[in-house]
């Protein structure tokens, strides 16, 4: 496969893991607002190794969700230098 087939697949990806890391840090704020059950950070980690740390970020800040827990955003920060990594040892 070359690296520009890679390259789309890649793309297409990290789209679909942020959309849904996105919805799902809105469906969690709702959930928070009304008392209701929370999906787990562990979860919301696991959306953002997989991908969606673009989503995680986005919605933090949209929803102003999950912010200022700082232990949340140390699983998030080493997805973020994982993704750049196997970026750049691809590209």
């Amino acid at each position: 496969m070359g690296s520009f087939a890679l390259a789309i697949i890649f793309a297409y990806w990290i789209s679909l893991a942020t959309l849904i890391a996105l919805i799902i840090m809105g469906i969690d704020k709702l959930a928070a607002r009304f008392h209701k059950r929370r999906i787990s950070e562990g979860a919301l980690w696991l959306t953002a190794i997989v991908g969606g740390f673009p989503g995680i970020i986005l919605g933090a800040l949209m929803f102003h969700h999950k912010v200022r827990k700082r232990s949340f955003w140390i699983p998030i920060a080493i997805a973020v230098v994982l993704w750049a990594a196997a970026f750049l040892y691809e590209g």
